[in-house]
């Protein structure tokens, strides 16, 4: 009669079979992995085996050929494999031997079956099939291997200990990666944390290598690299932090589209915010390309800045326009104040046509003698005490006529002349166009057309009859009539 038993061994369960006669006890074993050089090096597919085999009841010595056939399931199933030995050496019963069924551990459970033909046996004697223990799925471990499960996550890791990691990965070769996740229809890479950072990327490497803690890339049309979603009030989808001189908190690039886009249903699409520099800073290298691009389709902005007390839009050039306003139905740039200047020009002002709707005539800004303040429709002559200097008309047919302070009728200086710091003043006279002036019907009601001449009444205008006297102290042409008394007509201003 022929016996094997199954050794003791790391992991294994000790058990019988008994099968013709024969008891054959099996155990893997877990490959030696102490050495420096077994750490270093990939360990291969192969696994340790060992038994004793009996016959007659005495512990045999000599050699048998064995069979081992790798199964899928206890019963039937597919066979993954065999491993021939056909001289195994049995001493005092023990052998030993090494089984590679290749890459066969992947998590699935696998049954192993043995058989043995000694000296004098006809053929083989299975012993029927074992169920492998965990020892040979160390494995899957091994470099290139794959953990899957069909059901669960094909691998877990657990820390419970600060700035630990689950599961740590490291690649020390150029170009590769540390973890690497991909994914044909779910995530490539899924990070959560309740109290802090669910996804933490980091590298040390100056960016001129194109090194980056975290990097995403989308190859499909439409696809996004990196998307970032915020589902709470003040919550931020993606952050970018930079606390060195010179670091970027978020870069975006493109060779041929958008470097960073950003869409808002409610709000920003991009908000950037800065104590001391730029909230949001663009640069452009290319011809005809805006560093900052912003469009809007439904009546708002494309680009709206505000500023507290700097400028809300600056524009700088050193070789073109430092700002460009184009539009094709409505106004290229528009400008307005409440209580300063709508628009502010240091230099040459240069444009195809000037078209002015806030007022109706020309002024310039005079110093009135004395202190004197001149109230809108005054008729204003030349001071010949003061050169540069107005006062208010007093006397008929004064050929010193200058012209009439702007402001009354609620008729607005159109364009006003003015140089500071060279001709200064704070009176604003009209001295060509529409303005209304006071007058009075001292030398006969004022019908349309009539020409205006200085009155004896001081700072009003009266029909000129005498075309002698009038001659260089005409002030222009009466466009409304005046029939008694003193009120307001409005004037053509055109000096003669």
């Amino acid at each position: 009669m022929i016996k094997f038993r199954r050794l003791a061994a790391v992991l294994a369960v000790i058990g019988c079979l008994v099968f013709g006669g024969i008891l054959l006890v099996k155990s893997p074993v877990r490959a030696d992995t102490s050495s420096v050089a077994a750490v270093e090096t990939a360990v291969s597919t192969s696994f340790s085996y060992q038994g004793r085999l009996k016959r007659g009841g005495t512990p045999y010595t000599g050699s048998c050929a064995f069979r081992f056939d790798l199964w899928d399931a206890a019963v039937a199933g597919t066979k993954k494999g065999t491993v021939n030995l056909p001289n195994v050496p049995v001493t005092e019963g023990l052998f030993a031997v090494e089984l590679d069924f290749g890459d066969q551990f992947q998590g699935q459970e696998r049954w192993l079956e043995t058989a043995v033909q000694c000296p004098g046996d006809a053929n083989f004697t299975s012993m029927g099939r074992e169920s492998l223990t965990a020892v040979p799925y160390a494995l899957g471990l091994r470099p290139g291997l794959t953990v899957e499960s069909q059901t669960d996550n094909g691998l877990r890791g657990i820390a419970n200990a600060q700035y630990r990691a689950g599961l740590v990965g490291l690649n020390n070769g150029s170009g590769g990666y540390g973890v690497y996740g991909a994914s044909s229809n779910g995530s490539g890479v899924a990070g959560f944390s309740d109290n802090w950072i669910g996804v933490y990327g980091e590298t040390d490497v100056a960016g001129s290598t194109g090194a980056a803690g975290v990097w995403g890339r989308a190859n499909g049309v439409g696809g996004v690299g990196v998307v970032g979603y915020a589902t709470q009030s003040d919550s931020i989808g993606v952050k970018g932090a930079a606390n060195v001189s010179g670091g970027v908190g978020v870069w975006g690039e493109s060779n041929q589209n958008t470097g960073v886009y950003g869409v808002s249903t409610s709000w920003a699409g991009v908000w950037g915010q800065s104590a001391n520099a730029s909230g949001v800073y663009g640069l452009s290298n290319g011809q005809y390309s805006g560093g900052v691009y912003g469009v809007n389709t439904n009546g708002g902005f494309g680009v709206y800045g505000k500023s507290a007390n700097g400028a809300g839009v600056y524009g700088q050039s050193t070789a073109w326009y430092g700002v460009v306003g184009i539009s094709e139905n409505q106004t290229g740039v528009y400008g307005r104040s409440t209580n300063g200047l709508a628009g502010d020009f240091d230099g040459r002002l240069r444009s195809k046509v000037v078209e002015i709707t806030g007022g109706s005539d020309l002024a310039e800004r005079f110093a009135v003698s004395g202190g004197e303040t001149a109230v809108p429709g005054t008729v204003m002559v030349i001071d010949p005490d003061n050169p540069g200097h107005l006062m208010s008309s007093s006397s008929a047919y004064d050929r010193k006529v200058a012209g009439v302070v702007s402001g009354a009728g609620d008729v607005q200086p159109g364009l006003t002349l003015h140089q500071e710091g060279v001709l200064e003043g704070d009176t604003v006279v009209a001295i060509a166009g529409r303005v209304y002036v006071l007058a009075d019907v001292s030398n006969g009601p004022i019908q349309p057309g009539d020409m205006l001449t200085t009155s004896d009444t001081p700072g009003h205008v009266m029909k000129a009859t005498d075309l002698d006297l009038a001659q260089g102290a005409v002030l222009g042409k009466a466009m409304t009539a005046l029939d008694s008394g003193t009120g307001l007509v409005l004037v053509l201003v055109n000096l003669q």
